[in-house]
């Protein structure tokens, strides 16, 4: 099921691109000159503008808390892992002590 909604967005994917790619052939197709091509691709393709990235004004103590936050389960408990362990563990011994007598 997983294979197949990884092989319709690869499709989607590759349409868009191609989608993408048309529009830009298009537009560029336009220029007569070079100096009126390179003026389009600054233009439609944000030339020299720098992207800042919203992460830039957290401190990686603010990204800690905030990932170990949605990372802990409050539900958690030491003792129950344990315990679930250790049944785990004796019914494999168990298994094992059966299977060579």
């Amino acid at each position: 099921m997983r294979r197949q909604k990884l092989e319709k967005a690869s499709a989607r994917g590759k349409k868009i691109n191609q989608l993408i790619v048309d529009k830009r052939k298009t537009m560029l197709s336009k220029a007569t000159t070079s100096k009126q091509l390179w003026s389009m691709v600054k233009k439609y393709d944000n030339w020299g503008k720098k992207r800042h990235s919203s992460i830039d004004s957290y401190s990686a103590s603010d990204l800690n808390t905030h990932f170990s936050s949605i990372a802990t389960d409050a539900d958690y408990c030491n003792d129950k892992v344990i315990s679930v362990l250790d049944q785990h563990v004796s019914s494999n011994f168990g298994v094992e002590a059966v299977e060579s007598d």
